[in-house]
């Protein structure tokens, strides 16, 4: 029955981004990220569904007041940290936001998530899971996709998208379509601050 009634609620997230990416506006862009482990997040405007099979979720509503409201299910912990902004902990969480400017992070294990609209992510692997951003679907076609990176590395979603660049003998590889090639230590403003606040 448990896993019957977890079936229905990933078909009701899913089903509103599908009808959405119908409706997809010049400019917008998406994000693909399967089976990772490490830190996730995505500031946008658009949709996002995701899933993490372990760890925590803090959703920020950039545009709150316009009906989109946040969809979560199955965490185990709920607080707030400040107007607008949540943070979900536990095992199987599933989450939606559709419409409107958002900030999710995620950091965990098994996390899954789908972007299509206008924005950046922050990708930080811990050795597991593949993305893209050329539209392919992760989830149905792993092999599509590349790993995640393991230093911080931001990505853009949407926008002009430069074509990929392969790289030549003795060169490291050029960063991928609307990647930026990450400095030693560079993470996105609040990243330190909201783990260090959340997690336990």
């Amino acid at each position: 029955m448990r896993n019957a009634l977890l079936t229905l609620l990933v078909a009701a997230l899913v089903l509103p981004v599908a009808a959405l990416a119908s409706r997809v506006a010049p400019g917008d862009g998406t994000l693909s990220v399967e089976g990772a482990s490490g830190l996730v997040i995505v500031k946008a405007r658009g949709a996002v569904i995701g899933r993490v099979d372990g760890g925590q979720v803090v959703i920020a509503d950039l545009s709150s007041g316009d009906g989109n409201d946040p969809v979560v299910w199955g965490a185990q912990f709920r607080r707030q940290l400040e107007p607008g902004t949540f943070v979900y902990r536990g095992r199987n969480i599933t989450f939606r936001v559709i419409g409107g400017g958002f900030r999710v992070t995620v950091k965990g294990s098994g996390i899954s998530i789908s972007v299509v609209g206008r924005g950046d992510a922050f990708l930080d692997g811990e050795g597991a899971g593949v993305f893209s951003t050329s539209g392919a679907d992760c989830r149905l076609a792993p092999e599509t996709c590349r790993p995640l990176p393991d230093v911080g590395q931001r990505i853009k979603i949407g926008g002009f998208q430069p074509p990929e660049r392969s790289a030549g003998p003795g060169q490291r590889p050029q960063p991928g379509p609307g990647e930026k090639q990450p400095g030693p230590s560079e993470r996105p403003p609040g990243a330190e601050r909201i783990s260090q606040v959340v997690m336990p």
